[in-house]
């Protein structure tokens, strides 16, 4: 996400290619686990390479490929069975808003710039997440902007309200 929770423009990450770093990370992240996304999100890109299962979170009946499983629900996302790992949230910004309550870890890219966009990622509240690691770094030849690589953990002593 850019400094103002931005993760989203138009169907398109505001970055666009420029921030191979973050890919590779997704990338590494969700290898061999499960996925879950909304039906826009889904439509973005091929996830059909990505080592993932992948699960579409639609109150809207789809007909999706092969080996594309649909939820209707949030109860149907936290049924889900990932044998083979973990579950990530995917995106997009309704998405993560309906399941942040229910994650026990975050992990986020902060791209250090501002960027135009429709689509946002809620806050983070301090009271609810604790800052467990974070990478900062240096734009470069393949990065075009300075980015850190944060993973928040669910404080211990966290009660909602």
């Amino acid at each position: 996400m850019a400094r103002n929770n931005v993760i989203g423009n138009q169907g398109h990450l505001p970055w666009g290619r420029d921030m191979p770093s973050d890919i590779k990370r997704y990338t590494d992240l969700i290898q061999g686990n499960t996925i879950v996304m909304g039906s826009s999100t889904y439509g973005e890109a091929d996830h059909s390479r990505s080592g993932s299962a992948v699960v579409v979170l639609s109150r809207t009946k789809m007909v999706l490929p092969e080996g594309v499983r649909l939820a209707n629900s949030v109860k149907d996302v936290l049924a889900l069975d990932s044998p083979d790992g973990e579950i990530f949230i995917t995106g997009g910004g309704h998405v993560f808003r309906l399941m942040l309550e229910h994650a026990r870890r975050l992990f986020l890219t902060v791209i250090d710039k501002d960027f135009s966009g429709d689509v946002f990622f809620p806050n983070v509240d301090e009271a609810r997440w604790k800052l467990t690691e974070k990478q900062n770094f240096k734009r470069d030849r393949n990065n075009k902007y300075d980015y850190s690589f944060l993973t928040y953990e669910v404080r211990e002593d966290f009660r909602p309200s």
